[in-house]
């Protein structure tokens, strides 16, 4: 049931290209809205300790995406836990909602104007089960900036296991729509802001490995 998987997902460019099919991260308001409510969950203070032991530096319960977010009846398979591809869903839901709390700046990176973060390909291990009810805390953290690409890590945790279950590495490029969509590196005040993040963010050489 648990296993490796690694893909890349599309979404149609506006632009005729030759280039290779890929999704833009720019928000929408599907992705921003699907998993909110109106009020604000706090992930739990253990989690942050967990993560620490087990996880290395560099995961911080501010940027979760996804604090404290509710498994529902309907994301159930009929094996009694969380279908496999609703982890997705909560991954890329949780690294939108990082970017939008990242501020402006970081979201004219994503408006898909001239320049623009796409993602490349995701790498997710399921780790442990989850059933019904439950709640998770999904949380990621920037692993590795690159000239035309940085990478994120994923986590995806239960609290009544209070375990890891779920890890994911995702590799988001950037993209030029001015140049019929093709990569490009990495616009200087988006590296700069990226390294910053990563230095708040204080991750460390460990990491688990996926």
């Amino acid at each position: 049931m648990f296993r490796h998987v690694t893909r890349s997902i599309g979404l149609v460019s506006p632009m005729r290209s030759t280039a290779p099919v890929m999704h833009h991260l720019a928000t929408t308001p599907t992705l921003q809205t699907r998993f909110q409510s109106t009020v604000k969950p706090q992930a739990p203070v253990w989690i942050q300790n967990l993560l620490d032991e087990h996880e290395g530096k560099g995961y911080l319960l501010a940027d979760a995406g996804l604090p404290s977010q509710g498994v529902s009846w309907g994301e159930i398979d009929s094996f009694q836990h969380v279908n496999n591809k609703v982890y997705l869903a909560w991954f890329e839901t949780a690294r939108v909602n990082m970017f939008l709390k990242w501020g402006t700046d970081f979201q004219r990176f994503m408006s898909g104007q001239s320049i623009a973060p796409v993602m490349r390909s995701v790498n997710l291990a399921w780790r442990f089960p989850i059933k019904f009810p439950d709640q998770v805390t999904v949380v990621h953290k920037i692993d590795q900036i690159l000239d035309d690409r940085f990478i994120l890590k994923g986590v995806v945790v239960g609290h009544k296991s209070k375990k890891v279950c779920a890890r994911i590495e995702e590799v988001i490029v950037a993209v030029d729509y001015t140049k019929g969509a093709t990569k490009c590196s990495i616009p200087d005040d988006m590296r700069e802001f990226l390294e910053r993040k990563k230095r708040e963010q204080g991750a460390g050489e460990y990491d688990a490995q996926i």
